[in-house]
Parts: structure tokens; C-alpha cells; sequence
């Protein structure tokens, strides 16, 4: 029984538990999404899936379950590597569906964020708090993006941006020192992960992740050959990295079987042409592929549609379009960026995956309007420059995957959670500022007691 003047003992947890226990809330986030789908809860308010895309993984699944190697030289698509993986990992699942596996996918790419994000953003702030409410604030402000709109791939370009920022941040902080090795190999493992499901979705934090690198070389060294020499190695690690999963390590297993030919992904061409039909235009060029089949077959009426012929005709069809007309292609282009910027301004403001979002920019807005004028916090995001400069940055790169192709919400995924993901920065941000005031006024008013 506690009497007057007692002192009430303090709650506290050391650095190792608290990392445990944050990990353990990681664990428990992920075991109730999973229990919570498994029991029959569909998160996925939209789903978007491209049905040839789906045809394909089902009948690959039906080779591989059959004891066949999928047959991937019989189709074209932007990313050959994804249906290799996947039809190896449905039937080490025991998934014969093409859409549920999809679905499983990216619930296993959203449990690692839930699994990852509480130790990640206490690292980052150590504010006990910011740990504690992350998996909170990770449904509330990051859900869209990462689970409410499911895709068959177009996913990973949000993943990258939401799992490679904050682990550059937490590389830059570890800067120097041992461990950093440890967050930098888990980066590259991030960048090479996020460009299976679909191409370069990782080019934007392969970017940042350079900046820091190239940032901490010239900081600690003065020499410039040591500076050009550590670049050139980052360069090389990093494009290993960026093609180990989508050309190394398939270019090994077509290479060691030698009855299956060499898997080649589509190149852009064709996309890059009925992309200029986004919008109503003079040439009457239409985002619709019979449209690039019908331009390229004006020229060749014998050619393929996906072969390489055709993607040979098709690109210098485009070509020649800019050569004859630059001034309408880039302005074209000029009013396909405003497009998009003006798309993802509405997803901030309109967007029809708000959820609780408007709950967190009140709260947000209001944490940092006390910090700022009330507790007189003026520095606020000084320690948290690469976080929003990464996001910022991912956002506008983003923009280059609409601009080839169209404007669709399943291309602007990567710029729609950098947009989300500078929303939780600031949560963070306000919320450990907010905490780590209240504690200093906590402690200043002790020692002014005699």
C-alpha cells in the first residue's frame, strides 16, 4: 500500500526489450491480419487484376503441378521472372489459382511492413510512442496503397517506396558504423525484391539509397579517388541488386536447362506509343494494343503482334512521330504531367481510399501547430531530412510509369504511397516531437523542485 511520499517506481524497459516487445507487436499485427483474411475478411475493397495476366499464371500453375516447367517463352509481358516465381511458389503453397495467389502476394508484402515498421520507426525517433501507435497509423494512413487496392503486380511500386525509405533513413543514421552493413544489405534486398512483380519500381530508391551513399563518402573522406572508386563499387552493387531476381538469377535457370529457351521481357515500345493516345489526339492514336497492332501493320501486314519484328516496327513508328512533330509530342507530355500531378492532388484531397486518413491529417496538423507554436518546437524536421526528401523524391520518379503508359490508378501507385507515406513522416514526426517536449518539461520542472 502506497502512502503520501512515496515514490510511485518507474516503468522501464531497456533498449533490447523494448526492440522484443516492438517486434513481438510486429509479430501480433501480422498474425491478426493473417487470422483475420484466413477466417474469411476481405480487405481488398478494389481489385484489379489484367485477365490475360491471370490466364497466364493459371496455366503455368497447371504445368508446374504437372511436373513441367512453366512454358514462359510462349508469352510477352513486361516481367517474365514474376510468373517463374510465382508458379513455383503456388505449388510449394498448394495454390493452383492465379488470382489467389496474387491476393497471397501482397498480403505477404503488406505483413512485412506491419512485421518491420514498429522497430523501424522507433529506431528512427526513439519515441517509445511513435513505436507503440505505428501499427495504428500504418492501417489508418498506409492501407490504401499496400492492401485496399489489390493488383496483380503494379503493387510492388508502392511497397518499394514504403519498405526503402525508412531502412535508407535508418542506413543514414547507422552511417559508419558496423550495422550499417546489415541495413544496406537488407536495402539491396528490398531493391531486387521490388522489381519482380514489376519492372523498376525500384529505381527510386536504388536513386536515394546512391544520394545517401555518395552524401556519406564525401563526408568522411577527403580524397577524391577513395570517393570515385567507393561510388563506382556502390554503382555496381547496387545494379547487381536491381537485376539479381529479374535477369541473374532466370538467366541462370534457362541457362541450366537446356531444353527451355531464353525468357524475354517486352520492351517499352509498344507502350510508350499507345500511351501518346492518353488523351484525344490528332494522329488518333488510342490507348487500346490493337492500336499499335494496326499502325504496325500498315507497315507489315504479316507481322506478329509481340514480336520482335513488331516491337521493332512499333518503335521506330514512335520515333519517327517525335522527329516529325516535337513540339506536339512534348507537349502532349507537358499536359499528360499536369495530369497526373493533378490526379494525385486529388487522391490526397478526394481520394476514394480516404478510410481514416482524414482522422490522421486533423491529428497530424494539430501536433505539429502545438509543437510549433505552443511548445515551441521550431526545428521539427530537421532530423527527419532524408525521410521527407526519399518520399518526395519517389513521388515525382514515380510519375515516369503513368507518363510512358497512361494515366491509371494502378500506375500511379508509387506516387499515391509516397504522397501517403509523407503523411506518416509528418505523424511521426509531430508525435515524437510532441512526446519528446512534454518529457523535457517533465524533467525541467523536476530539477526546479527542491
Amino acid at each position: 500500500m502506497l502512502t503520501l511520499g512515496t515514490t510511485v517506481p518507474s516503468f522501464h524497459l531497456s533498449e533490447k526489450k523494448k526492440y522484443l516487445f516492438l517486434i513481438g507487436l510486429g509479430i501480433l499485427s501480422v498474425a491478426i491480419l493473417f487470422l483475420s483474411v484466413h477466417n474469411g475478411i476481405d480487405y481488398h475493397l478494389i481489385k484489379s487484376f489484367m485477365g490475360g495476366r491471370v490466364q497466364w499464371l493459371n496455366g503455368f500453375l497447371t504445368e508446374v503441378f504437372n511436373g513441367m516447367p512453366p512454358s514462359l517463352d510462349t508469352i510477352e509481358d513486361h516481367d517474365l521472372s514474376y510468373y517463374l516465381y510465382l508458379s513455383y511458389l503456388g505449388k510449394f503453397l498448394g495454390i493452383r489459382d492465379a488470382e489467389q495467389l496474387f491476393l497471397v502476394v501482397q498480403m505477404l508484402a503488406w505483413g512485412t511492413v506491419l512485421l518491420l515498421y514498429p522497430a523501424i520507426w522507433y529506431y528512427l525517433t526513439k519515441t517509445w510512442v511513435v513505436g507503440l501507435l505505428t501499427p495504428i497509423a500504418t492501417v489508418m494512413i498506409l492501407r490504401p496503397m499496400l492492401w485496399t487496392y489489390c493488383n496483380d503486380s503494379y503493387w510492388s511500386m508502392a511497397w518499394t517506396v514504403l519498405m526503402g525509405i525508412p531502412l535508407i533513413a535508418a542506413y543514414e543514421k547507422d552511417c559508419g558504423k558496423n550495422r550499417s552493413f546489415f541495413s544496406g544489405g537488407v536495402i539491396c534486398l528490398v531493391i531486387a525484391l521490388g522489381n519482380v512483380p514489376r519492372g523498376h519500381s525500384s529505381m527510386g530508391i536504388a536513386l536515394v539509397f546512391l544520394a545517401v551513399l555518395i552524401k556519406s563518402f564525401m563526408a568522411r573522406y577527403r580524397d577524391i579517388r577513395k570517393i570515385s572508386v567507393r561510388v563506382f563499387l556502390s554503382i555496381l552493387i547496387i545494379l547487381f541488386f536491381y537485376r539479381c531476381f529479374t535477369n541473374v538469377v532466370p538467366d541462370m535457370y534457362t541457362y541450366f536447362r537446356d531444353d527451355y529457351g531464353k525468357m524475354e521481357n517486352m520492351p517499352a515500345w509498344h507502350t510508350l506509343y499507345v500511351g501518346l493516345g492518353w488523351d484525344e489526339n490528332k494522329y488518333g492514336i488510342t490507348w487500346n494494343d490493337a492500336c499499335g497492332t494496326e499502325a504496325a501493320q500498315k507497315i507489315d501486314p504479316d507481322v506478329i503482334p509481340n514480336s520482335k519484328e513488331y516491337h521493332e516496327i512499333i518503335k521506330q513508328i514512335y520515333l519517327s512521330l517525335i522527329k516529325e512533330d516535337p513540339l506536339y509530342i512534348l507537349q502532349s507530355y507537358i499536359r499528360k504531367l499536369i495530369a497526373c500531378i493533378k490526379v494525385n492532388i486529388n487522391y490526397i484531397w478526394k481520394s476514394p481510399y480516404f478510410l481514416h486518413k482524414g482522422t490522421a491529417v486533423l491529428l497530424t496538423g494539430i501536433l505539429l501547430l502545438l509543437n510549433k507554436f505552443v511548445l515551441k518546437r521550431q526545428s521539427q524536421f530537421k532530423a527527419y531530412y532524408i525521410l521527407i526528401f526519399g518520399a518526395f523524391f519517389c513521388g515525382i520518379q514515380s510519375l515516369i510509369f503513368p507518363m510512358i503508359a497512361t494515366i491509371a490508378d494502378q500506375y500511379l501507385t508509387g506516387s499515391f504511397a509516397a504522397g501517403d507515406l509523407l503523411l506518416f513522416i509528418l505523424f511521426v514526426i509531430g508525435t515524437s516531437n510532441f512526446c519528446n517536449a512534454i518529457q523535457e518539461r517533465k524533467q525541467t520542472k523536476r530539477k526546479k523542485v527542491p
